[in-house]
């Protein structure tokens, strides 16, 4: 945030990167203005199907052959409302080729290491947090967030009937609840 001369920022980050940005609030209080999580598990005993296999599974080796297109249209075959476009579904194929997948992959499996360590620090959180999940995620349930939203000092969790890309699925609504969040909502909190 320095080198790019920002000062306490606004940050939208689902997926996997709240528990890097609830870890950067609390090492580092007023780093940031606000935050708007959500779709990333804070919880790694509250996950589901492959993010679950990945992350509990004593080895990555029921997984050497998986490459980055097959996770990720694994990831999204199961959306029944909205279909990405196809330079988004590529982006996200590119994003994880080659090693990146296995980088990804070496990151949440710290998750039974790191988590526990994150939910220590949680209550001490500052941060305005605004919590946006997807109902029907099936990779991380809206009890993940509901427990992250009960120990955070100053959170507000909104519940959007979708799945896990809810700022693809419900782009719009998604959009609002960022927006006015960042425009003053957290100042509610």
């Amino acid at each position: 945030m320095e080198s790019f001369g920002l000062d306490r920022p606004h940050v939208i980050a689902p997926d996997i990167a709240p528990p890097t940005c609830l870890f950067a609030a609390a090492n580092h209080p007023g780093i940031f203005k606000s935050l708007v999580i959500g779709s990333g598990a804070t919880d790694h005993t509250d996950i589901l199907d492959i993010l679950d296999q990945i992350v509990n599974a004593p080895s990555l080796e029921p997984f050497k052959d998986l490459t980055g297109e097959q996770f990720v249209r694994g990831t999204v075959e199961g959306m029944k409302k909205y279909k990405f476009p196809e330079n988004v579904l590529q982006d996200y194929i590119d994003s994880y080729t080659g090693q990146k997948l296995w980088d990804a992959m070496e990151f949440i499996r710290d998750y039974p290491h790191a988590l526990p360590r994150l939910a220590k620090r949680l209550p001490e959180i500052t941060v305005p947090c605004q919590l946006i999940v997807g109902r029907y995620d099936p990779f991380v349930p809206v009890s993940n967030a509901e427990g992250l939203h009960r120990v955070l000092p100053k959170s507000r969790l909104n519940i959007i009937d979708c799945g896990h890309f809810v700022w693809e699925e419900a782009a719009e609504e998604y959009g609002m609840l960022a927006r006015h969040f960042i425009q003053g909502g957290y100042s509610e909190l």
